[in-house]
């Protein structure tokens, strides 16, 4: 069901609704928040929708690299499940 709050990120309030608990949609808007106010301290000068562009830019070389570490981890986990399945095949376990 969805639900309407306001979170606060970069000194702006903005309604969203979403199907989210509360809590983990505050959460992120504090990530976001944080984030935005680092980018901000560490360029003089910067205005608000160049720091919103540098966030979302970071956000997603994160998530970008989180995507490929789970590709990772999964064609490990299929190698090794591959490899252990053809040890208990050869000792006729399965």
């Amino acid at each position: 069901m969805k639900r309407s709050l306001t979170v606060e990120i970069a000194g702006q309030r903005i309604g969203l609704r979403t199907d989210s608990e509360e809590k983990h949609v505050r959460r992120i808007a504090q990530g976001v928040d944080a984030r935005f106010k680092a980018v901000q301290r560490g360029g003089r000068g910067v205005d608000t929708q160049q720091v919103a562009i540098l966030v979302a830019l970071q956000l997603a070389e994160e998530l970008e690299r989180e995507r490929q570490a789970l590709a990772e981890l999964k064609a490990q986990v299929k190698t090794r499940g591959d490899a252990l399945l053809k040890l208990l095949e050869r000792h006729a376990l399965v």
